[in-house]
């Protein structure tokens, strides 16, 4: 009788360590970096890449590692801040990575980024919580002549980047893209602040597989969310205007930075692959279209659904397709649905251009209004282009 108390409270304590989570086990290392001495990693505010790239490098070859900068603080650095697979990069918000003045990344370095991949195709990722400053003021060229992105990822056909996520981010003031991937698969940015950003907000490049959602975009020159070449990608609830703080990049007559494209689907370069895309329940504002969308293939299936899209066009860049929402080089599977398109200027949707062959878009329930000039729909082609 004795053994078999025992054996039954063994056969109790065995099931209850089988009930506990793994988690428990094997608890996430954190290791700091900090301003105040406090670190494992220890900064001065000046070439702090070196001790940021030693805690990354720790992390890099013990997976699981999360890598935590420490506010208040400003993290100056010259060299770029390298992160590999399994890691978490985070930090307080008053934790500020900042590009030193006159770093002389130029134009000819092909986008050197602040925070770029150590190694070939990285995988699982996070970054999010702290500040990123890419000081473009104090850079040492004109617009288009210093060029840099502040976070940069890339992998290739057959060995995509893949589950990155940053989140929770204040990028803004660089002379380059805020948040960049090419060939990805199952990349997500949301709930991140982007401005005075010159090039692209965010910017997928054949990146099969993500979200951009829930973010705050003051944009310049291309676009402030831009999908080249992707496919399964959902942009929805950005909230997007041209940026109107201090910068070195051209204003407008108004006292907005040069803008073009709110959100840009597509590219005459490199649209083949684009495909099942949904844009939604976004707020745009921007100088020449709210929604572009540029050589897409017949099958493209692109939604474009429930946003308000309002003061579009009013810049002039001597193109055809100012408005709201454009089309050009139009194939099949574009559906326009309940969007309100007001205060364009000439067109609430404007179709300029088409592939060959006959296609159609699917026009409906839209609320097109209070027009600054031209139409609600302008159809250049409507020999190539049919609306239901």
């Amino acid at each position: 009788m004795k053994y078999q108390k025992v054996t039954i409270f063994l056969l109790i304590c065995s099931c209850m360590l089988a009930s506990v989570p793994v988690v428990l086990c094997a608890t996430q290392s954190t290791i700091y970096v900090a301003g105040d001495g406090t670190g494992k990693y220890n900064c001065d505010g000046k070439d702090d890449q070196v001790q940021i790239n030693q805690a990354l490098e720790y992390a890099a070859k013990n997976p699981g590692t999360k890598v935590y900068l420490k506010g208040r603080f400003t993290y100056d650095i010259r060299g770029s801040c390298l992160i590999g697979s399994n890691t978490e990069l985070t930090g307080d918000s008053t934790a500020k990575l900042r590009l030193a003045n006159r770093v002389g990344w130029t134009k000819a370095a092909g986008g050197t980024p602040v925070i770029g991949q150590r190694g070939g195709s990285v995988h699982d990722i996070k970054i999010h919580g702290f500040e990123i400053d890419g000081n473009e003021g104090a850079q040492s060229g004109p617009a288009g002549q210093d060029l840099y992105r502040l976070i940069s990822f890339s992998g290739s056909n057959s060995a995509p980047v893949n589950n990155i996520y940053v989140y929770d981010m204040n990028l803004h003031d660089a002379k380059g893209e805020g948040f960049r991937v090419t060939n990805g698969k199952n990349i997500y940015y949301y709930h991140n602040i982007g401005s005075n950003l010159q090039h692209t907000c965010v910017m997928y490049s054949q990146v099969k597989g993500g979200e951009i959602r829930d973010n705050i975009a003051r944009h310049c020159s291309c676009a402030a969310d831009r999908l080249d070449s992707c496919q399964d990608i959902t942009i929805k609830n950005e909230d997007i205007s041209p940026y109107s703080g201090i910068t070195t990049y051209t204003k407008d007559s108004r006292g907005y930075a040069v803008s073009d494209n709110g959100v840009q689907i597509g590219n005459v370069a490199s649209s083949a692959l684009t495909k099942n895309i949904v844009v939604k329940n976004c707020k745009i504002m921007s100088g020449v279209d709210g929604i572009h969308l540029d050589s897409l293939n017949d099958g493209s299936s692109i939604s474009i659904d429930s946003n308000v899209i309002h003061d579009c066009g009013y810049e002039n860049e001597k193109v055809s397709r100012n408005g709201g929402i454009a089309i050009s080089r139009c194939g099949n599977g574009i559906t326009i649905r309940k969007n309100t398109i007001s205060g364009y200027y000439v067109a609430g949707i404007n179709i300029d251009s088409a592939i060959s062959g006959v296609h159609y878009v699917t026009v409906s329930n839209n609320n097109i209004i209070n027009g600054k000039s031209g139409s609600a729909i302008k159809n250049d082609v409507p020999a190539n282009v049919k609306i239901k």
